[in-house]
């Protein structure tokens, strides 16, 4: 496994992205590999006017423009093999197209209630149209305790079963 590959959106749960995918590409001497998507607005009625939606657009390329330049200083200061790819529309198919070549995607889970995006909803879609298994981090700012990966330090076995699947884990 060398591939990272890296949800870069402006969300709460960024920063825990990246620090678990800089120590995961850090430790296997892989590359890691960072989608900045642009989301397209969506709009809660039943027509919406073509200014409307360009400004709303245009706003959200705006911050994400910042978003990855943010980014890109930061990973030029970090000694690891990193590239930066852009992409509009919605977040789980950005990452799906870009994950062909992935050994692991990396995203975060539910963030506080009633935030968009709801990131259970990209992972749920995710790892239904991608090949690469996902790594999904808890949120910094909310979570309690972290290990060094950014999850949680109590975790709970996937698997509820007896016997020989229960050992293994």
């Amino acid at each position: 496994m060398k591939n990272i590959l890296l949800l870069a959106h402006d969300d709460s749960g960024q920063e825990s992205r990246l620090q678990c995918a800089l120590d995961l590409t850090r430790a296997l001497q892989g590359h890691l590999k960072c989608v900045d998507v642009t989301r397209q607005p969506v709009f809660m009625q039943d027509y919406a006017t073509t200014a409307g939606g360009m400004t709303a657009l245009i706003d959200e390329e705006q911050r994400e423009a910042a978003n990855a330049s943010r980014l890109r200083a930061r990973l030029e200061t970090e000694d690891i093999s990193w590239e930066l790819a852009h992409s509009v529309g919605d977040l789980s198919d950005a990452l799906v197209r870009h994950s062909r070549l992935a050994d692991l995607i990396v995203l975060t889970r539910r963030q506080s209630v009633g935030e968009f995006p709801d990131m259970m909803d990209v992972a749920s879609d995710t790892v239904l149209k991608s090949r690469a298994p996902l790594l999904v981090v808890g949120n910094h700012r909310s979570e309690g305790r972290h290990s060094h990966f950014g999850v949680r330090k109590r975790c709970h076995p996937p698997l509820r079963g007896r016997g020989r699947s229960r050992r293994s884990l």
